[in-house]
């Protein structure tokens, strides 16, 4: 799988190799947290999830934001990687890279990983997204196993309607841990495509900086917006939402969060692979090279 290659090259950057620090060096601290931080995430994600469960309205308001933070980060990362790249061939330091065993699309890659780590941003970018996402998906299945145990318990000792609120929980409960590893995909996937619509940029040599931020922006929005309109039309051809009845509502609404994620990974996936076959075409190189080349950075790390 291109995503797994991909993520394993760039997050194990050649913090020692001096190619990867030929302009200024670069630090590898790394940002932790103290105290009861974490005490009290747990706790607003706990009071998150009981008001999303009594003011439903609150999920679709804040969902969009939550995936906007790396849609955001996204396009900072494509328009730097192209800027940087572009500002290496100006100053001739590209060309005599190049010429080391790394190549141009090595050269290349080291120039996009330098980018992303070269102030620490990305670190604490990281730290968060993987932070949050664990505590969000450890309150969830905690919410889950109580809503099965109480599910499980005799049913002479439960109502009907707490029945069916336990129900109901559980449904929301599950729903809310696929989003939640679907964010954290996202995240994935935004980094490694952000980093390659630079490189392909870079690699189509503009003039000057500004042409390759202009171009990289208008790439990555571009693919973004054609990833969730060809998204959002295969879903809706095999759900139609009007037949969604009670009982079963909650279940295809699981299945159409599952669909619907799966089909945008997957459309992501292939994204990589073109966007890879296209560079790979611009830099003169092959996908065993590509690979050869990863392989050697992540030796250096």
């Amino acid at each position: 799988m291109l995503t797994w290659k991909l993520w394993r090259a760039l997050t194990h950057p050649p913090f020692n190799n001096p190619i990867f620090n030929h302009i200024s060096p670069i630090s590898d601290s790394r940002p932790s947290v103290r105290g009861l931080f974490i005490t009290y995430l747990f706790m607003f994600s706990a009071m998150g999830f009981c008001w999303s469960l009594v003011y439903t309205w609150i999920v679709p308001l804040v969902l969009p934001f939550a995936f906007l933070i790396n849609f955001a980060y996204g396009i900072y990362h494509a328009q730097e990687t192209a800027a940087f790249i572009t500002q290496e061939k100006a100053a001739k330091r590209y060309d005599l890279l190049s010429i080391l065993p790394y190549g141009s699309i090595g050269m290349c890659w080291l120039f996009c990983m330098r980018q992303l780590y070269k102030r620490g941003r990305y670190r604490i970018v990281q730290f968060m997204v993987r932070l949050v996402t664990a505590i969000f998906l450890s309150s969830l299945i905690i919410f889950l196993f109580v809503s099965i145990f109480l599910l499980n318990t005799k049913s002479s000792e439960l109502s009907i309607t707490a029945f069916s609120a336990n129900t109901e929980v559980a449904y929301f409960t599950l729903t809310g841990i696929i989003i939640s590893i679907g964010f954290y995909l996202d995240h994935v996937q935004t980094i490694i495509i952000s980093s390659m619509i630079g490189v392909f940029i870079a690699a189509g040599s503009p003039s000057n900086q500004m042409e390759a931020r202009i171009r990289a922006i208008g790439i990555y929005l571009s693919l973004q917006v054609i990833t969730y309109i060809v998204t959002f039309l295969a879903i809706s051809q095999f759900i139609p939402l009007h037949f969604i009845s009670e009982p079963m509502g909650s279940t295809v609404i699981i299945f159409l969060g599952v669909g619907g994620i799966l089909t945008f990974l997957i459309m992501r996936e292939m994204l990589m692979w073109f966007l890879r076959a296209f560079t790979n075409n611009r830099l003169n190189s092959s996908g065993h090279e590509f690979s050869e080349v990863l392989q050697l950075i992540m030796k250096s790390a």
